[in-house]
């Protein structure tokens, strides 16, 4: 069986965290949703790094992240 990679949307990301900052555990949140633990996991991080950029795509690089390197 192939398994293709999902596509979130930004919307969709965005509710995930809001969740999981609510009152939602991670177990909940990956049962209900069938998302791995270890991808809501970096879009908590990602969400508490970059909050208002977090989740812009790839078009977008973090410009801090990119003069850094």
């Amino acid at each position: 069986m192939v398994r293709t990679r999902r596509n979130f949307p930004r919307e969709f990301k965005l509710q995930i965290v809001k969740e999981l900052e609510g009152s939602k555990t991670l177990a909940q949140i990956v049962r209900e949703h069938e998302i791995d633990h270890g991808v809501v996991t970096r879009w908590y991080r990602e969400y508490r790094k970059y909050e208002d950029n977090a989740f812009l795509g790839y078009e977008h690089i973090y410009k801090e992240d990119a003069r850094i390197a």
